[in-house]
């Protein structure tokens, strides 16, 4: 588990494809951030439980059996930590999911793919929201 310091942002990434997660990871720790990742919705409610996250990116479908378990984690991580921001991304996307996504908590809904732009320019407004707070 890495944790970058100095004040530094944390992020936790949640995807059941470890090439995702990997290239995920690569992108956000060259934007100076602390990164965790989970592969499922049980591990990352586990370390949502024991750390403070600024970010969580996360997969709509976390396994073949837990097609919505992204939502149920933006449910879960609002519950948990209220000022978390949540970006729930999906390659299945339409805008019952949109709305579905919006209803359970998620800050943000991407479509698949997902570019290491946008995964950066969601933590800098990250970074620039505290920095005006």
């Amino acid at each position: 588990m890495d944790h970058a310091g100095n004040g530094a942002k944390r992020v936790l990434l949640v995807d059941d494809e470890p090439s995702v997660l990997f290239a995920f990871r690569r992108i956000v720790e060259m934007s100076g951030v602390g990164v965790d990742t989970a592969g499922t919705r049980h591990d990352a409610e586990v370390l949502l439980k024991a750390n403070t996250y600024d970010i969580v990116f996360s997969d709509m479908r976390l396994s073949y059996k837990d097609q919505n378990g992204g939502l149920a984690l933006a449910r879960c991580v609002k519950e948990i930590s209220p000022a978390t921001r949540f970006v729930l991304m999906t390659a299945y996307g339409d805008g019952d999911i949109e709305r579905r996504a919006s209803e359970a908590g998620a800050d943000l809904y991407l479509e698949k793919p997902v570019s290491a732009e946008q995964i950066q320019n969601i933590i800098g407004a990250c970074n620039r929201l505290e920095e005006e707070a």
